[in-house]
C-alpha cells in the first residue's frame, strides 16, 4: 500500500472535486494545528476540549476527534476552551463552544507527533502544596480533601502510561494500545486518514480525505506479533506494580501469545473479505512487529522499534486470474 504523495490521483464522491477544490487540505490544516498551543483532559478513557467552530472544524478536516452529540456526553469534565493557532475567539465561540472527543491513539499522535496538545488528568484528593496551608490555618476537613478534584498536567511519559493502562484488560493484562498507536502513526506518515472501522467490523478504515468527500480505500485488521504482546504485559505489569508499590509477578496464566486483535481464523479471514468486496474496500492486515526484541513498551520511544508490515487480502476468482 504505497503513501498518498501530493501528486496522487484521488477519486472524489459525485460532485464534491469542486468542492474540495475550496477546502484546505489536510496537510494544510495539520500545519495549521502545528501552531497551536491545544490543552484536553483525561477522562472516562478520552481526552476533551472544547473548541471554537473553526478549530472544530480543521480537527475534523483531517480525522482527528469527533464532536460530542450532546452536552450531555461531556457532563461533569472540566474542558479548557481552545483555539486554532493565534486566531482571535468570539464572545459567542465562548459561550457556546463546540466539545470535541479525540481517542487515545487520536490523542498521542497530536501530543507526540504534532506536539500541539498537553494533556491534564483528573485527581482526586489534596494537590501537592495545598496540605499544609490547609493544616496551618485549621480549615480542611477530611470529608472535603476526598472530594476535592484538581487537574494535573501530565508529561509525555505519564500519558503514556495512563493511555497504556486505560487501554489494558485487567483478566490478561493485554493492552492493545502500542499496536494501535504505532499503526495510526505509520498511516499518518504515509498520508492517510484513519478512522475507526468498527462499522465494517475492522479496526481502521483509511482514507485519502476527508470522509465527505472520498469514500475509504481500505479497511486494515491489525495483528501483533507474539513478541508485541508480550513486551505489552510486561509494561502493564511494571505500571500497575508502581502504582501499588509492590513487584508485581506474572501470576497469571497466559495460554496464548496473541492479543484478541487480528484475523486468528481463515473463516475469519473468508468472511471479512467477503465483507471487503460487497463495500468495494481492500482489506489489508497489518502486522505490528519489534526490530528490538529487548524494547520496553512502557516509554513512547518504543514507537521507533515498533514497525508496521502491510499485507493485501484479495479474494481468489477463477474467471479473472485463470490463465490466458
Amino acid at each position: 500500500m504505497p503513501p498518498i504523495e501530493p501528486s496522487s490521483k484521488i477519486t472524489y464522491k459525485r460532485g464534491k472535486r469542486k468542492v474540495a477544490a475550496k477546502q484546505p487540505s489536510p496537510q494544510q490544516c495539520l500545519d495549521w494545528l502545528a501552531a497551536s498551543n491545544l490543552h484536553g483532559v483525561l477522562c472516562r478513557g478520552a481526552v476533551w476540549l472544547a473548541c471554537t467552530k473553526q478549530l472544530a472544524y480543521f480537527l475534523e478536516r483531517v480525522c482527528l476527534g469527533r464532536r460530542a452529540p450532546s452536552p450531555d456526553a461531556s457532563a461533569g469534565v472540566p474542558v479548557f476552551f481552545n483555539r486554532l493557532g493565534s486566531a482571535a475567539s468570539g464572545a459567542n465561540d465562548a459561550a457556546n463552544p463546540v466539545v470535541v472527543r479525540l481517542s487515545p491513539e487520536e490523542t498521542f499522535y497530536m501530543a507526540h507527533i504534532v506536539d500541539c496538545l498537553t494533556v491534564h488528568s483528573v485527581e482526586k484528593g489534596v494537590p501537592p502544596g495545598e496540605e499544609s496551608v490547609e493544616t496551618q490555618t485549621g480549615d480542611a476537613t477530611p470529608g472535603d480533601a476526598e472530594n476535592k478534584t484538581w487537574l494535573m498536567r501530565l508529561t509525555q511519559h505519564e500519558l503514556w502510561e495512563k493511555l497504556v493502562l486505560a487501554g489494558a484488560d485487567s483478566c490478561s493484562d493485554d493492552s492493545n494500545f502500542p499496536a494501535r498507536c504505532a499503526a495510526h502513526v505509520h498511516f499518518r506518515k504515509q498520508g492517510w486518514l484513519p478512522r475507526s472501522g468498527l462499522q465494517y467490523g475492522a479496526d481502521v478504515v483509511l482514507y485519502r480525505n476527508h470522509p465527505s468527500l472520498v469514500h475509504s480505500d481500505f479497511c486494515a485488521v491489525l495483528r501483533p506479533s507474539a513478541e508485541t504482546v508480550t513486551a505489552s504485559r510486561r509494561a502493564v505489569r511494571s505500571f500497575t506494580s508502581k502504582q501499588s508499590g509492590e513487584l508485581k509477578t506474572d501470576q497469571k496464566k497466559h495460554t496464548t501469545s496473541t492479543s484478541g486483535l487480528g484475523l486468528r481464523r481463515w473463516t475469519e479471514v473468508q468472511a471479512m473479505s467477503r465483507l471487503c468486496v460487497q463495500v468495494n474496500k481492500g482489506l489489508v492486515s497489518c502486522s505490528v512487529e519489534l526490530s528490538d526484541l529487548e524494547c520496553d513498551l512502557s516509554t513512547p520511544k518504543c514507537l521507533l522499534y515498533m514497525t508496521v508490515t502491510e499485507t493485501e487480502i484479495q479474494r481468489f476468482n477463477p474467471t479473472r486470474n485463470k490463465e490466458s
